[in-house]
């Protein structure tokens, strides 16, 4: 049994290092849910990922990598005949991000499930997900039987509804496959503006009322700088600040809080307990140490080959 495997996209982000006259990409291995084991990896979690790359030199230097990350890499295909997924990030003076893909199809929306990603996914503590795998078939199909399979087996299952306008034909085709992957979570991270985007509120306050009636057993918004707010359906609501840092790029910043914050609950919550079961106690403790951890990452660059270890999150206060 894995403590956690996730479902979707490794794939590769170029940054442009120079200017628009004289433009040079640097590429660094990325994808959400690759990073947020990457996160966990590097924290002492036992973890796998599910998907697929293309059988070319991105594809295969991307499986060497997360192979080097302590990641097991057996439940992921190598396509033939579709190229790795690609992606360009622009940050702004604020070290923000603005995303374009090379994806059509990519490698990570081009796969089928097999006999052993049924296997993984039916015999972990934890399954993650994102949204960008809804994108488009057959892995939009793939992801929901394997969602399917892992609840009925007992795992819990973790969501992130990331927002990348430029891979939905619309906005409301967009919206309403991240809300579709709301209605199978058990844990649902989400970034405070994709909270508003997915409601239709303004406020944050509203957002999270809404969603926290989607089904979710704990809702988990992160803010940045604001840091993060926990959210139980029970009704109980807790802000957890952050510490500040000059952040340099916050790509993977949300992803390594995640990362962080499993691995945290995992190692101190019993393999036969019930991780839904914690007390507000422990999550709040699990938060404020991934937002540590999302803090090391903003205030760097790179983030999937750079995750930080505990020692080095506890030093940052």
């Amino acid at each position: 049994m894995f403590d956690l495997v996730a479902i979707g996209e490794v794939l590769i982000d170029f940054h442009m290092q120079k200017d628009d006259m004289s433009p040079l990409w640097v590429g660094n291995a990325g994808g959400a849910p690759a990073n947020v084991l990457a996160a966990a990896s590097k924290l002492g979690v036992s973890t796998a990922l599910i998907g697929a790359v293309g059988d070319d030199p991105f594809g295969h230097s991307l499986l060497r990598l997360i192979n080097k990350l302590s990641i097991d890499t057996r439940a992921m295909s190598i396509l033939p005949q579709v190229w790795t997924t690609l992606a360009f990030v622009s940050l702004d003076s604020q070290g923000e991000r603005s995303f374009s893909f090379l994806r059509n199809p990519g490698s990570d929306t081009a796969w089928h499930t097999t006999h052993i990603m049924k296997q993984y996914a039916s015999s972990c503590r934890v399954l993650h997900y994102g949204s960008l795998t809804l994108c488009a078939s057959p892995a939009r199909e793939a992801l929901l039987e394997l969602l399917s399979l892992a609840k009925n087996q007992g795992a819990v299952l973790s969501y992130d509804p990331n927002w990348r306008p430029a891979l939905w034909k619309d906005k409301k085709m967009g919206i309403e496959a991240m809300r579709l992957g709301l209605q199978w979570a058990d844990v649902v991270k989400v970034a405070e503006e994709e909270a508003c985007l997915l409601t239709g509120k303004s406020q944050i306050d509203e957002a999270m009322e809404e969603l926290a009636h989607c089904g979710p057993t704990w809702l988990l918004i992160t803010g940045g700088s604001k840091g993060a707010w926990i959210v139980h359906r029970d009704g109980w609501r807790r802000h957890v600040p952050t510490i500040p840092v000059r952040v340099e790029d916050s790509t993977g910043a949300g992803d390594t809080f995640l990362g962080a914050f499993w691995a945290e609950l995992l190692t101190v919550i019993d393999a036969k307990v019930s991780l839904l079961t914690a007390h507000h106690e422990q999550l709040e403790h699990a938060v404020r140490f991934a937002n540590r951890a999302g803090a090391y990452i903003a205030a760097r660059s790179g983030s999937l080959s750079i995750m930080p270890t505990r020692e080095q999150i506890e030093e940052l206060g």
